[in-house]
């Protein structure tokens, strides 16, 4: 018999699991029912599909259940709403898979830990940041012990002008509904290094500064509010930059709609919501460039960054532990969307307190997320990977950590103050 999955949520990111549903796992997998706030969204779905599934809308979960009697809920609505879905599901006793972050604040990561604890059902939170094959053999040799007791974690993380500028022009921009950049993207790379150090953070100071976008930024053409980027194309240096890099770039499935000029027009019919709002807008009130010093109750440290208006995309990564030191960095978007030459595959240098750098290639058999996301897919229709003994599957607590990260540095950004994890529990 095939295990049902309602999708909660028909977004871009929902295709990440609904196409493998489709295709690879369609054996064993099935779709019952649809979800979502937008009636054309699921009309397209089953269209796009050839599909006939139930829909529903936002307000419709008991009756969805009742009505189809999922095995599971796949929620990829907006990250201030899968609390909602989440407690509803685990009360129904129905296995949650959701997109990162888990949720948006600490008072909603309490309500999903309450409905945990009193439910049959699990949550997977698709943390996909641990399945890239790199970050995977860096906690395997963090587990051999190939740099002692891991004492400190530098990470920097930079949005380029292309993909930064997309969360500025998307729902994102709004702390209600994203709870800021700290969690909305950076709750990917908190909950990687709390994997890395299997330590829990305790206490965070953070800064944090709108720079970029809003209708200060240095290229912003006229300070004017309303505005969207299909009516602007030539006045935007963001804009110009990238108008053309979908057709040689890599595909991003965040930007979906804008990407498809037709379905931001036919959604947007519906809701008023676009996906390519002005960059330079007033009512922005979420961060573009912060940073970020982490205690963890082993001891550990982390000094993080993320700037969301870069050349370039990609990342630094760098464990300092009492043998020696691990480092890292990724460059993403390929020959569209890079300043310079591709520098390649990803690998990692390996630095012995007392002997000479190795090079560690790793092998990559391709995939979304640097070959993370069939990895990852696999082990939520397949069930885990009993031999993996990096414990890569992501569940509530994990999800928890990761925002309660970003919720804390948007408290002592706003206080002046170091904010303790604690104090939210």
């Amino acid at each position: 018999m095939k295990k049902k999955y309602a999708v909660v949520g028909i977004s871009g990111r929902s295709r990440a699991f609904t196409g493998r549903i489709n295709g690879t796992y369609k054996e064993t997998c099935e779709i019952v029912a649809l979800l979502d706030s937008n009636h054309k969204r699921m009309e397209e779905f089953n269209r796009e599909n050839n599909s006939t599934h139930p829909c529903y809308g936002a307000d419709e979960f008991a009756r969805m259940v009742k009505e189809t009697k999922p095995d599971a809920v796949i929620i990829s609505t907006t990250d201030a709403t899968h609390h909602i879905y989440i407690v509803a599901a685990l009360e129904n006793n129905i296995d949650v898979i959701t997109e990162k972050p888990m949720t948006t604040d600490e008072e909603k990561v309490k309500m999903i830990l309450d409905a945990a604890a009193k439910s049959k059902a699990r949550v997977i939170v698709t943390h996909n940041y641990r399945y890239n094959p790199v970050n995977t053999k860096i906690k395997e040799m963090l587990l051999d012990g190939d740099i002692g007791r891991p004492l400190h974690v530098d990470f920097n993380y930079y949005l380029d002008t292309f993909h930064g500028a997309s969360y500025f022009k998307r729902w994102n921009r709004y702390e209600k509904e994203s709870g800021s950049l700290l969690v909305t993207k950076a709750c990917h790379h908190f909950d990687l290094v709390n994997w890395y150090l299997a330590q829990k953070p305790t206490e965070v100071f953070a800064y944090g500064a709108l720079n970029y976008y809003g209708p200060a930024g240095d290229y912003n053409p006229e300070k004017k509010d309303g505005r969207r980027c299909s009516g602007c194309q030539k006045k935007c240096m963001y804009f110009k930059r990238h108008a053309t890099a979908e057709g040689s770039g890599s595909y991003d499935e965040h930007l979906i709609n804008f990407n498809n000029p037709g379905k931001n027009e036919l959604f947007g019919s519906v809701d008023g919501y676009y996906a390519d709002r002005c960059i330079f807008d007033a009512d922005i009130d979420t961060w573009d460039t912060f940073v970020l010093a982490v205690k963890y109750d082993g001891g550990a440290m982390m000094s993080y960054s993320l700037n969301a208006s870069v050349p370039y995309e990609g990342y630094r990564l760098a464990i300092n532990g009492t043998k020696g030191r691990i480092e890292t960095e990724a460059f993403h978007g390929g020959a569209a969307r890079l300043p310079f030459p591709d520098p390649g595959l990803q690998n990692i240098r390996y630095i012995p307190l007392f002997d000479g750098m190795q090079i560690i290639n790793v092998i990559n058999k391709g995939g979304g997320h640097g070959g993370a996301d069939p990895l990852l897919a696999k082990d939520i229709f397949n069930g885990p990977d009993k031999d993996d003994k990096t414990g890569r599957f992501a569940n509530h607590i994990d999800g928890a950590m990761a925002v309660l990260i970003g919720a804390a540095a948007r408290k002592s950004i706003k206080t002046g103050k170091p904010i303790r994890i604690n104090d939210f529990l």
